[in-house]
């Protein structure tokens, strides 16, 4: 699982960043720190200039984006069938902030995956604290995605 992760991650990164989505925006500065057997992750962010307003916090959009992309990622590990997915529903609560500067963890896990359907939760956390936790609700497209493997 942890070298499947890994290199799921990094077509993930090269292409988010060759491709310069709007993701590029954070994509450079995160980092994967631990997968487990489940595909369980525990991912990093060094929160830059580009993802605060200008008092210097993290955007609560930019949040947003942050854990639409990290919550799904445990999908890609439990869809071994690579098929496309949809975001149908992303709830984020925000409880806590962070700063330029600072280092967040996010926490994603997989809670169900059956079918066509993947419920997927985070959690962000600056110096111990939540800072955002994430609800998913993903459908699993019939088409493939192409990984170049």
């Amino acid at each position: 699982m942890q070298s499947r992760a890994r290199s799921l991650f990094q077509i993930y990164k090269t292409r988010v960043l060759q491709q310069n989505r709007f993701d590029s925006f954070f994509a450079k500065n995160l980092e994967l720190k631990e997968v487990s057997d489940e595909g369980n992750l525990v991912l990093s962010l060094n929160v830059t200039q580009e993802v605060c307003d200008y008092n210097g916090n993290l955007s609560n959009g930019a949040m947003s984006s942050i854990m639409d992309t990290t919550t799904g990622m445990p999908l890609w590990l439990l869809n071994t069938e690579k098929r496309m997915t949809l975001g149908v529903q992303l709830t984020v609560s925000f409880s806590g902030n962070a700063r330029i500067g600072d280092e967040i963890l996010i926490k994603a896990k997989c809670q169900r995956f059956e079918g066509d359907m993947g419920y997927t939760y985070g959690e962000a956390y600056n110096k111990d604290k939540v800072i955002a936790t994430a609800l998913h609700t993903v459908y699993l497209l019939g088409r493939k995605v192409q990984l170049g493997d």
